[in-house]
């Protein structure tokens, strides 16, 4: 039982130092995929997210969902995302984003 902690531990250290050294400005999404196609580590989505989340590298969605950071002037700004669904759509966006 001890070689599968170790095996474990070494999967997460691995996970954390390839986010932390070559793909911090990544999002989740983005990330696993690089695990999988680049890398091999074949791990769960959800499994990726949650390790991230609990080393403090990213930080939990606001709101169940929107995804947003606040402006210096404690506005929100939305995600690439939203702006290209905006885009798709051809609606307005509203009124305070930016």
């Amino acid at each position: 039982m001890a070689g599968a902690d170790g095996t474990i531990r070494s999967t997460v250290d691995k996970v954390l130092a390839l986010y932390r050294d070559q793909y911090f400005d990544f999002n989740v999404k983005h990330f696993h995929q690089k695990l999988r196609f680049e890398h091999g580590i074949q791990l769960s989505y959800t499994w990726v997210k949650q390790t991230l989340q609990a080393a403090g590298l990213v930080k939990k969605r606001l709101n169940g969902g929107v995804i947003a950071a606040a402006d210096h002037d404690g506005r929100y700004r939305a995600c690439c995302y939203t702006w290209m669904a905006v885009i798709i759509s051809g609606s307005r966006m509203i009124d305070g984003m930016t």
